[in-house]
């Protein structure tokens, strides 16, 4: 790989990186009513899955023998923070659609006569962004777990028999194999 296309690849990864980690950030810490040491812990956490995979890159240039350690945090890490991005993503998107159902409605019952549906208690909107706040978390959590664990199973084999008509009899018995998504690489390196 030339410099020129890894600054561009580096250059790619820490702005999406930054955007999603800015998104979980604003989202998960800035919205929680953390103490102030565990929310410092967050962010320092929330820092790590951004700087680690950047660390992971530069010790298989730099530093080969700490490339395993790394590479493991860093992409269990950057797993576990895409499932997050993806999750409070589809959170949020349920969330505007039902607040704004709520407010079509009541305007709606508000033209013809008194509303039914109250405002939101704030209260209990922060309790129930808490409670999707660990939701997103926890299920963040199992489906990397459960990443991790298929990515290190052994690779499935599916034998298929695709009859052809008319194939010339010098075929008969051609076999042909595709390899595809072993997850061999920085974390996968056995035969």
């Amino acid at each position: 790989m030339s410099l020129t296309s890894y600054i561009v690849w580096i250059s790619i990864v820490v702005g999406v990186v930054s955007i999603g980690s800015g998104y979980v950030g604003w989202r998960l810490i800035v919205s929680s009513e953390l103490a102030r040491p565990w929310r410092h812990y967050a962010w320092l956490a929330l820092a790590m899955m951004f700087v680690l995979p950047l660390g992971s890159s530069l010790a298989m240039r730099y530093a080969e023998k700490f490339t395993d350690p790394i590479s493991w945090v860093a992409y269990v890490g950057l797993g576990f923070l895409s499932f997050v991005i993806t999750l409070l993503v589809a959170r949020d998107i349920l969330w505007i659609l039902w607040h704004g159902g709520r407010q079509v409605i009541m305007y709606a019952q508000s033209l013809f006569s008194e509303p039914t549906l109250q405002p939101t208690d704030p209260s209990r909107r922060l309790l129930l962004m808490q409670a999707t706040n660990i939701g997103v978390l926890a299920t963040a959590g199992v489906l990397t777990a459960y990443g991790v664990y298929q990515a290190r199973r052994k690779p499935g084999i599916v034998n298929l028999e695709i009859p052809i008509a008319g194939l010339p009899a010098a075929f008969a018995g051609f076999r042909i194999v595709q390899i595809t998504d072993i997850h061999a690489g920085l974390t996968v390196k056995r035969g």
